[in-house]
C-alpha cells in the first residue's frame, strides 16, 4: 500500500515540478508558482471565512427582556425584588423606549409570538402605571444612595468605637487620643444613624409594596399566569438546541461547496489535459488540485475537532487533581509525542526516504548500493569497504550494468 502511496506522490509531484514531462521547472519558477500558490491558498482560506458567515449564528429566541418580564417577574418572591426589575424598566422605558422594545428580540426581526403577547402587555402596564411607578422607582433609587453612605459611615463608626473602648480599658486621657470622639458620643452617633437607617430601609420598603401592588402591574401578573410560559419557553429551547447542532454541518456544507468548486474544475481540467498531454495545462491544473486540497482537509479536521466532547478534557484534568494523579496527564503527553514522532519517521520512510528514492540518490552520487560508500568510479565493479559487487552483465546485451541503475546504459533496458 505504502509503495503504492509513494509512487501516487512521486507523480503528483512531478507534475507541480516538471514542464513538458522531463524537463524540471527552474528553481526561480518554482518558488514562483510556490508563492502564487501560497497567494491563491490565502484567498482561499479569505473565501472559506467569507462563505461560513453566510451561516447565521444561532441566537437563543427567548432575550433577556422577554425572560425578565415574564418568567423572572414571576419568581421574584419579595416586593424588593420585583420592585427592582419593575423600576429597571421604568427607568429604561423613560430613557428609550424604543430600545427596551427592540429589545424583546435577540435573532434580527425574529420574536416568538409569546414574547409579542408579553412585550405588548407589559410595556402597555408600565405606560399606564409610569406616573405612578416613575416617582416611586426616583425615591426608592435615592434612598438606595442615602442607605448605602449611611451604612459605611456606620462601618467607619464601630471601627472608631472599637479603638475607643480600647482607649477606655486602657484608661488613656481624652488628650492622649487619636479619635474625633469619645466612645459614648461614638456610640450615641451609631444608634441615631441606625435608627435614621431603619427608617430609611421602611421607606424603601413601603416604596416596593407600592410598585408591586400597582393595579396596572397586578393585571399584567394575573395576564402572565394564563399564558403556558413554561411550555412555550421550552419549545424554544428545543428549537434552539436543533439550530445549534445543526450549525456546524451547515457551516461545513457550505464552505466544502466554495471549496469544491474549483477542486472539481480542477481534477477535471487536469484529467483533460493529461489526455492531451497539454504539459502548460497540467503543471497549472495539478497547482490548483494542491492548493485547493489543503483547506479541504484542514476545514474535515477542524470538523472532527468541533465534535469532539470538550467536557470530557474538562472532566479529566480536573478529576486527576483531585485524585492527586494530575502526573499521568504527562505520561499521556509522552505517549502521544512518541506515537507521533514514530508516525512521522514512518511516513518519512516510506516517502522521503524509500528504498526507490534512496537507490536513486546512490546511484546518482557513485555510492555502494550495499553500504552507501563512495566508490572510486562509476565502473567499479566491487566495493572496496564491503565487498558488495556493483555490476552484473545486462539480460539483454550482455554489457556491465550498475546494479543500482533502474536502465542499462547500452542497451535502455529496465532492470
Amino acid at each position: 500500500m505504502w509503495a503504492a502511496i509513494t509512487k501516487i506522490i512521486k507523480t503528483k509531484w512531478q507534475r507541480l515540478t516538471r514542464h513538458t514531462g522531463t524537463r524540471r521547472l527552474s528553481w526561480f519558477a518554482l518558488l514562483l508558482v510556490f508563492a502564487l500558490d501560497g497567494y491563491v491558498l490565502s484567498l482561499l482560506f479569505e473565501g472559506t471565512q467569507h462563505a461560513g458567515r453566510t451561516i447565521a449564528i444561532p441566537v437563543h429566541p427567548i432575550s433577556d427582556n422577554c425572560a425578565a418580564a415574564s418568567q423572572q417577574l414571576l419568581a421574584h418572591s419579595t416586593a424588593a425584588e420585583r420592585a427592582d426589575a419593575i423600576g429597571w424598566f421604568v427607568t429604561a422605558m423613560k430613557d428609550n423606549k424604543a430600545a427596551v422594545s427592540n429589545g424583546f428580540s435577540n435573532a434580527h426581526d425574529e420574536i416568538p409570538a409569546i414574547c409579542v403577547h408579553i412585550r405588548d402587555k407589559w410595556l402597555a402596564a408600565i405606560d399606564n402605571a409610569m406616573p405612578q411607578l416613575r416617582p416611586l422607582a426616583e425615591e426608592r433609587k435615592a434612598l438606595e444612595t442615602e442607605i448605602d453612605k449611611i451604612e459605611s459611615e456606620i462601618k467607619e463608626l464601630k471601627s472608631s468605637y472599637s479603638t475607643a473602648l480600647l482607649e477606655k480599658i486602657a484608661r488613656q486621657s481624652r488628650s492622649d487620643s487619636i479619635l474625633p470622639a469619645d466612645a459614648a458620643h461614638t456610640k450615641s452617633t451609631i444608634d441615631e444613624l441606625t435608627e435614621t437607617l431603619a427608617a430609611l430601609k421602611q421607606q424603601q420598603h413601603n416604596a416596593a409594596i407600592a410598585m408591586a401592588q400597582n393595579p396596572h402591574i397586578l393585571a399584567y401578573l394575573q395576564y402572565l399566569a394564563s399564558l403556558p410560559i413554561d411550555s412555550e419557553f421550552k419549545k424554544e429551547e428545543i428549537r434552539y438546541e436543533s439550530r445549534q447542532f445543526w450549525y456546524p454541518l451547515k457551516v461545513l456544507g457550505i464552505q466544502a461547496v466554495f471549496i469544491l468548486v474549483p477542486l472539481l474544475f480542477a481534477i477535471f481540467w487536469n484529467a483533460h489535459s493529461i489526455k492531451r498531454q497539454q504539459d502548460t495545462q497540467i503543471l497549472v491544473s495539478s497547482h490548483i488540485i494542491l492548493v485547493c486540497a489543503i483547506p479541504m482537509l484542514l476545514r474535515l479536521l477542524y470538523f472532527i475537532e468541533e465534535l469532539l466532547p470538550e467536557e470530557l478534557l474538562y472532566w479529566l484534568l480536573p478529576s486527576l487533581e483531585q485524585w492527586r494523579l494530575d502526573f499521568i496527564w504527562y505520561y499521556l503527553l509522552i505517549v502521544a509525542c512518541i506515537a507521533g514522532g514514530l508516525l512521522l519517521i514512518y511516513i518519512a520512510q516510506r516517502t522521503l526516504f524509500s528504498a526507490a528514492r534512496l537507490r536513486l540518490i546512490r546511484l546518482r552520487k557513485a555510492q555502494c548500493q550495499h553500504c552507501g560508500e563512495k566508490l572510486r568510479g562509476k565502473e567499479q565493479a566491487w566495493c572496496e569497504v564491503c565487498g558488495a559487487s556493483q555490476a552484473a552483465p545486462c539480460r539483454q546485451c550482455g554489457q556491465p550494468r550498475r546494479l543500482l541503475a533502474f536502465h542499462c546504459s547500452h542497451c535502455g533496458t529496465s532492470a
